[in-house]
């Protein structure tokens, strides 16, 4: 930066003990950092930012579909499938068990959506039977 005070650089001691691993996550908050600086600094030149990190090639938002996660059969209403996310704490950071194993809690993917725009639900809602379910998605 001309002026030197920002910086979208950061520094972290690595490991579950220490400051934690340096995920996807981790590399979108800095890739946006770093946008907001060179378009405040350098609005009218074109940026290139490049990464090596092979693990964020496969890293999606969180409940984002996935055929891979969907079950084989249909749910029931009373028997919702979920998907596996890490527990993150209020800075971002992965939580830990005691064992030294990531944390993870369970959440629905998000709905559908058709190339009309039109959304479509991959969820029983609660209390619905399953016909009443099938027309209000209609």
């Amino acid at each position: 930066m001309p002026d030197g005070k920002e910086e979208s650089r950061v520094l972290f001691k690595v490991g579950k003990n220490w400051e934690e691993y340096f995920t996807a996550d981790n590399i979108v908050k800095q890739a946006k950092k770093a946008i907001d600086i060179l378009q405040k600094y350098y609005p009218d030149q074109d940026h290139v930012l490049v990464y090596n990190n092979a693990s964020t090639h496969q890293k999606w938002p969180d409940g984002s579909l996935s055929a891979r996660k969907m079950p084989k059969y249909t749910s029931k209403p009373e028997s919702n499938w979920l998907v596996k996310v890490n527990v993150i704490d209020t800075k971002g950071r992965q939580i830990y068990a005691p064992n030294g194993k990531v944390l993870k809690t369970k959440i629905q993917m998000e709905d559908a959506t058709f190339t009309d725009g039109t959304k479509q639900p991959l969820y029983f809602l609660p209390g619905m039977r399953k016909q009443a379910y099938l027309r209000a998605c209609r």
